[in-house]
């Protein structure tokens, strides 16, 4: 079922908050000769501009209801597009035949009052929840102007991310009496408030979103620990031999970190006093956030991957960010993506995480 897609109404706006304008520029980068020229005009226009000062937009509707990965269809049972994000066709399409299954049958319960959304595609990722949907709550509480009390929506991930979220939510001074778990299935909000403007994935990030990291740091004791290798053993995309890899690292003197193992509470103050982090491109590196303006962030990424996250979020922090771009095992599950081994001996490695360059 192919739901009509409208915009978000100007008449919905109840406040509007700037993210400032910035300007960004190239990171240190080694194996440039490995890019793509599609991938190296992409970044010549991503990595020299300025950015102006934009708007992030609060608006409320009525009676709206919510499926899928955030998916917002307004009381006629349209979706609103400013709501879509990264949702893929077949998630639009089940939302869409949930919702009207849910109406016709007279199934949809109403919550009543205020709501915040805060909820979009990407939810199982910390990165996608730390940096695009846990801000939406935090400027909220200290800038928006949302008319009466609210309740946060919170979304359902996997168990250890429900528990980064309600620690996440705990540290920016949301209390519990305020969180709202989402239900199973489609669900009516009298009033849900939606943010727009403060990211849009891949593209753009508000330097804003760093106040709400900044406050929960600035909870958190810091270990001392200042070389930080964040390891994905296990996962797709990694070093081809990474435990050997950590085991030569850590020879080094550095941190072998595995964060997915780790409450956020020890994930920020593990990476509060780094002075040093590196990994390949993945979730875990998220963590710079709460590093200092002084460390020095070296990420291996695969060469085709366009990624500017992790380059915008260390240039918000005033962070030195260094890529090195690598070669990849062939995958037959991957044959044009960037989720197959890294092809990049431990000498190559060493000489990446040697400083400076």
């Amino acid at each position: 079922m192919t739901p009509n897609i409208v915009d978000l109404p100007e008449s919905a706006r109840v406040d509007t908050l700037f993210s400032p304008a910035f300007s960004t520029s190239p990171p240190q980068l080694r194996n440039a000769e490995l890019l793509s020229p599609r991938l190296r005009e992409l970044y010549k226009h991503l990595w020299n501009q300025t950015r102006p000062r934009e708007e992030i937009v609060c608006s409320v509707v009525l009676n709206a209801i919510v499926e899928g990965p955030g998916l917002v269809f307004d009381a006629d049972l349209n979706l609103i597009r400013q709501t879509i994000h990264q949702a893929t066709p077949a998630e639009i399409e089940a939302a869409t035949h949930g919702v009207h299954h849910y109406v016709k049958n007279g199934l949809l319960a109403t919550k009543p009052g205020v709501t915040l959304l805060c909820e979009k595609a990407g939810i199982g990722n910390y990165g996608h929840w730390l940096i695009e949907m846990l801000p939406i709550a935090f400027l909220n509480l200290k800038h928006l102007c949302v008319p009466g009390g609210w309740r946060l929506r919170l979304p359902v991930a996997g168990s250890a991310m429900n528990a980064v979220m309600l620690a996440s939510t705990e540290l920016i001074g949301v209390p519990p009496s305020q969180i709202d778990i989402r239900d199973n299935g489609p669900q009516q909000y009298e009033q849900l408030v939606i943010m727009r403007g403060l990211s849009h994935h891949g593209i753009h990030y508000s330097p804003r979103i760093i106040d709400c990291m900044e406050q929960m740091a600035a909870a958190v004791p810091a270990q001392g620990v200042e070389k930080i290798w964040v390891s994905r053993v296990g996962e797709r995309r990694s070093i081809a031999d990474e435990a050997e890899t950590c085991m030569k690292l850590a020879e080094q003197g550095w941190y072998i970190a595995e964060p997915g193992k780790m409450t956020l509470r020890d994930q920020i103050s593990l990476f509060k006093g780094a002075r040093r982090i590196a990994g390949v491109n993945g979730a875990g590196l998220t963590n710079l956030v709460f590093a200092s303006s002084e460390a020095e962030i070296t990420s291996f990424i695969p060469s085709p991957m366009p990624d500017v996250f992790f380059w915008m979020l260390a240039g918000f922090k005033g962070q030195t960010y260094r890529e090195v771009r690598c070669r990849q095992m062939e995958d037959p599950q991957e044959p044009e993506g960037w989720n197959s081994k890294l092809l990049i001996n431990i000498s190559d490695i060493l000489s990446g995480l040697s400083s400076p360059w």
